[in-house]
Order: structure tokens, then sequence, then C-alpha cells
């Protein structure tokens, strides 16, 4: 009896036990939960990003680009996920100057962006035919990317109180992100798209789509516009804008990644991020350079 007690005090007592003991009890974590590293990281990036947009000229398109640049950097990345690191680098490298050029040239003419990304989408498709990676995800990144960015630059400009209705796109996205999220969380319900994001439901994006529509009824009346057409122009955009988290869902679970990047701590990369507002700038962007009579309509000059 004291010969079995003796060894297993000192099995007790060996460092291997020690270290089994360790991962048994392990000491509680001393990292901040991810949910408030995204809260405190949106408190910094928000309040500057309006300030970004309000201020407009340099300050939004040096923003814009490097935002851009980075994005261009992580489909790129994502996208050619088995080609060597350092030809990774170099073929981002025509799509982060696509990316600069489409905000530089954006305010004058949205034609000039949809161009430029229709060329640099041959040009990266056929880099990637001959590396062999990928090459119509390659191709499809250049207007990704380059023709939402563009756009944001566009919608700051293309009126003299295009800002009102920027701010009007941003809010829309932001709320129906925020609506969405506690809709699902609170209620649950069905799945909106199980395969590609899981954690959305129905509840949460019908939730999005009133909140938007709400948003829309206060703008037609602060701006005099039609109702009817506020209430087209939001709730389209809070679509868009879903539909364009989905995809970027869908992009990464066909890469095979879990984020595009980390270089957002708590969110993840600047395509993780901006999804939804990319999507929603595209669309607005084009529809006020294909119709250009909306925007004095819903500022209601028209």
């Amino acid at each position: 009896m004291s010969s079995n007690v003796a060894i297993d005090d000192l099995v007790a007592l060996s460092p291997t036990s020690q270290m089994a003991n360790q991962d048994n009890n392990p000491k509680p974590h001393k990292t901040l939960p991810n949910i408030l590293v995204r809260i405190l990281t949106a408190a910094v990036i928000a309040p500057v990003g309006v300030w970004v947009v309000a201020e407009g000229g340099v300050a939004l398109v040096t923003a814009t680009v490097i935002c851009s640049v980075v994005a261009g950097f992580e489909w790129v990345f994502m996208a050619a996920r088995l080609v060597a690191r350092p030809l990774r680098f170099l073929l981002a490298i025509p799509l982060a100057i696509a990316c600069v050029i489409a905000v530089l040239f954006a305010a004058p003419d949205l034609a000039l962006v949809v161009l430029l990304g229709a060329a640099t989408s041959v040009v990266l498709a056929g880099i990637g035919i001959v590396l062999k990676s990928n090459w119509l995800s390659l191709g499809f990144g250049a207007f990704y990317v380059t023709l939402p960015f563009g756009s944001f630059i566009y919608l700051r400009d293309f009126h003299e109180q295009s800002l009102y209705l920027m701010i009007a796109v941003m809010v829309t996205v932001w709320m129906t992100d925020t609506a969405g999220y506690l809709a699902g969380k609170g209620f649950g319900g069905p799945q909106l798209s199980p395969a590609n994001s899981p954690n959305k439901t129905w509840t949460g994006a019908i939730a999005g789509v009133i909140c938007a529509l709400l948003i829309g009824v206060a703008a037609a009346n602060l701006t005099n516009g039609p109702m009817l057409t506020w209430l087209i122009f939001t709730g389209s955009v809070s679509a868009v804008g879903q539909f364009g988290d989905l995809c970027e869902s869908y992009f990464k679970r066909r890469f095979g990644v879990k984020d595009s990047s980390k270089i957002i701590p708590g969110h993840g990369g600047v395509l993780d991020r901006l999804d939804g507002l990319m999507a929603a700038s595209a669309l607005s962007g084009l529809i006020f350079f294909l119709a250009p009579g909306i925007a004095p309509l819903l500022l209601g000059s028209a």
C-alpha cells in the first residue's frame, strides 16, 4: 500500500502531471472578449469615418485610397491563395493601381471606373490563366473592389448636396446591420442563407429592411422629397447591402478563409467590415449616374 502511495505521489509531482492538471484547469483568459474588441474598434473607426466623409476632399480621397488598396490585396490573397506569397504580392499590384486610379478619377465620371474595372478584370484574369490560379475570381475581383470605392467618391461629389445622400446610404447600411443583428439574436427564426452565413436569419433581414424604410420616412420629411421615392431608395440600399454581406460570406467560404485579413481588430479585414457599404455604394453610384434626375428629386429640389 505504501509503495503505491509513494508512486502516486511521484506521478502527481511530475512535470507532465502538473502540465496535465494545468490543461484540465486552465487559467482565466485575460484577452478581451471579441464582442468588446469589436465595440471598441467601431467606437474609434465610426467617428473617424463620419468626419472623413463630412470633410471630403483630400481626407476622403486618402482614406478611400488606403481602404481600396488594402481591399484589393485582401481579395487577391484570398482568390490566389494557392499561389506562392511573393507572386501574390506581384499579382495584387495591378489591382492596387486600378483602385488608386478609380478613386482619383471617379468624381467627374463613373463610367471611367467601369471601363477601368473591365480593363483590370481582363489583366487579372489573364495573369490568373498563366499562373493557373482561379482566373475567374481574380477577374471578378477587379469590379468587386474598384467599382464600390470609386462609387464612394462619386457619391460625395456628384451633386452640391450629395453629402446628405451619402450620409443616408451610410446610416441605412449601419442601421440595417444593427437592426438585423438585434432582431436575429432576440427573435431567432429561419436561417437566411445556412450554407454561407448560418447566423443570419430572415427575421433579421426583414427587420433591417423595416429599419431602412423608417430612415426613408425620416429623410423624406427632412428633405421634402417624395416619400415613395425615398422608401424605394432606402429599401433597395438595405436589401443590396445585406446581399453584399452574404456575398462576402460566400466568397470567404469558397476560398476557405475565416476573414479577408486581420487588419481591423475584432472585425477582420476591410472587405469584412465594408462589404455591405461597398455593395450599397456601387448601387447608389450607378443609380445616380444612370438617372441623374433622381438625386434632385430625393433632395426636394427637382
